[in-house]
């Protein structure tokens, strides 16, 4: 089930707060993509968090569209068919290949 926390943090702007969502084993990517990048329709065999740290980014699953904006994360679960769409600006987000347990979780 994939789910969305809205508003975890607005504040990644160092590498201190950055770590402090780092999984204790693993690794987290950083993905840029530019106004209207488009990631058409995939899966991964993993579970994923992205934590979106600027601009905007729609979301696209079978359950229907959603759009993240800074701070805010959205876990997907493995084999989770899913798409995505930068915003106008483009966006900057994290990518840990893994559900991170974050608080405040909404299941959509």
């Amino acid at each position: 089930m994939t789910e969305v926390v809205r508003q975890i943090s607005k504040d990644f702007s160092s590498l201190v707060d950055i770590l402090g969502i780092v999984p204790e084993q693993g690794c987290i990517e950083v993905q840029r993509d530019g106004p209207g990048k488009v990631h058409d329709w995939h899966r991964h065999p993993n579970e994923e968090t992205l934590i979106i740290l600027q601009g905007d980014i729609t979301f696209s699953l079978e359950s229907g569209d959603i759009v993240c904006g800074p701070g805010d994360a959205l876990m997907l679960s493995a084999n989770d068919l899913h798409k995505s769409a930068a915003g106008p600006n483009g966006v900057v987000y994290l990518i840990a290949f893994r559900w991170l347990g974050l608080e405040g979780k909404v299941s959509i």
